[in-house]
């Protein structure tokens, strides 16, 4: 049996504006922030919103944002990857002659990995939703023939 555990926090990363708001010819540049501090929200809980909304705000036309980078956190990292392997022996074809069966789950316990919501506060139609998620459980089976 073998295993690899991953466990990390969050990054953390920057709320944007889209378009040219402080017209300045450039593209995307950093929202507004309020006086609520910026904080992660349970998706599950919460019809899929991981931030606050109220943390962010779209600068008036002409003016930059007041945030920094990188202020919202982000969703960490708990995964399990397992992998269980039985050697058997053949010896009718010789002394190290053996046929091996592995199985290996990637996200054993099928932990629901969720990718950092949309950062861009004046889209407002999926602005702080979580749409994406890392990889479910994976298994793969397979048998290797030493001689």
């Amino acid at each position: 049996m073998s295993g690899i555990p991953s466990f990390r926090s969050g990054f953390n990363y920057t709320i944007v504006v889209a378009n040219d708001v402080a017209n300045v010819l450039a593209g995307e540049q950093r929202a507004n922030g309020t006086a609520v501090k910026p904080t992660k929200l349970d998706p599950h809980t919460n019809g899929l919103l991981g931030l606050d909304r109220a943390a962010y705000a779209t600068p008036a036309r002409g003016y930059f944002g007041n945030l920094g980078r990188n202020v919202q956190p982000g969703f960490g990292i708990n995964n399990w990857d397992i992998g269980i392997n039985k050697n058997f022996a053949i010896r009718r074809l010789g002394e190290a002659s053996r046929l091996q069966i592995r199985a290996e789950w990637c996200n054993f316990f099928n932990h629901t990995q969720f990718n950092n919501p949309s950062a861009t506060v004046n889209v407002t139609s999926n602005f702080g939703l979580v749409n994406s998620t890392r990889d479910p459980r994976i298994l793969q089976v397979a048998g290797k023939f030493y001689w």
